[in-house]
């Protein structure tokens, strides 16, 4: 038998865990849906001229969301699967989109997005961009993905 205070703990880490995936879920699909077409309609030049100007905004806007919409359904999954008996699918699948996010992250947009602030070639920039709108969506698919097995675990 589990003690209160573990599920108690595990209710207030599943809260948090649907709370960080929603926002950071939502704060991607809002990324792909607004700004990316609007960064691929400007002149590769403007778009570099702009994200020179908006890149540390869009960091230190988007840098906690990340880190609790890939850490919290990490350790979600992880105490879940620690501490209950059972293993709770859901769980899992939250678990492992918080560090697929966390890979296409460190795998591609961590250098990508310093080579826009560090380029003066539009050309290559323009090339660039067209691959992070690519991957873009496939990460928020996973970060939405995340989102639904986070309310699911939650719920269940």
């Amino acid at each position: 038998m589990t003690p209160a205070y573990i599920n108690t703990l595990l209710l207030v880490i599943g809260l948090l865990t649907v709370i960080g995936t929603g926002l950071l879920a939502g704060a991607l699909l809002t990324e792909a849906c607004v700004l990316v077409p609007y960064w691929k309609n400007m002149s590769p030049g403007e778009f570099l001229r702009l994200h020179h100007t908006m890149s540390s905004s869009l960091f230190r806007y988007f840098a906690p969301l990340t880190i609790a919409g890939t850490s919290l359904p990490i350790l979600c999954s992880a105490t879940t699967f620690l501490m209950k008996t059972g293993h709770d699918p859901a769980s899992l699948i939250q678990g492992a989109c918080g560090v697929g996010i966390l890979i296409f992250y460190f795998g591609f947009f961590r250098n990508a997005n310093l080579s826009f602030a560090n380029q003066d070639n539009p050309t290559k920039a323009a090339r660039t961009l067209g691959i992070w709108a690519r991957l873009h969506l496939m990460r928020t698919g996973v970060a939405i993905v995340g989102f639904i097995a986070a309310i699911v675990a939650y719920s269940s």
